[in-house]
């Protein structure tokens, strides 16, 4: 996939689990599904929405060393939404999840972005890190 001009990166964590709350990768694909059906509303009017647009999303799922988890994403912006402006919407929405944490980067991406986002050492095994429930790319893109 080739970056353009309105894709974004975003790296998203997690909060601290809590001792009852475990958190397990089935829960964190449900937080992201929340983050970008927030995000969607906030950036696309409901007769867009009803049409069937989507925010263009390649999610991949990670550990740090600490186990804690978080997510790199490819966005595509929305051509009506300005970089600050749909940087804004994404820092916002995350911050509104159950399991939204304050440390979120997201930026337009560049070329160096692409072989961070798929390097393996962080990724026992690379396809399970994809989050194929969340994965948006339209057939043209791919």
């Amino acid at each position: 996939m080739a970056f353009n001009k309105t894709s974004n990166v975003v790296t998203t964590s997690y909060r601290p689990p809590h001792r009852e709350c475990r958190r397990t990768m089935f829960k964190a694909s449900l937080n992201l599904s929340y983050f970008l059906n927030f995000l969607k509303k906030q950036v696309f009017r409901p007769s867009v929405i009803r049409e069937g647009c989507e925010i263009y999303c390649v999610p991949f799922l990670e550990t740090d060393v600490s186990g804690r988890l978080h997510y790199h994403l490819l966005l595509d912006r929305p051509s009506h939404l300005g970089d600050a402006d749909f940087v804004a919407q994404i820092i916002a929405n995350w911050e509104k999840t159950l399991f939204g944490y304050k440390e979120i980067v997201a930026k337009p991406a560049d070329s160096g972005w692409k072989s961070y986002l798929l390097k393996e050492r962080t990724k026992p095994v690379y396809l399970d890190s994809i989050d194929w429930e969340n994965f948006f790319v339209p057939d043209k893109v791919v």
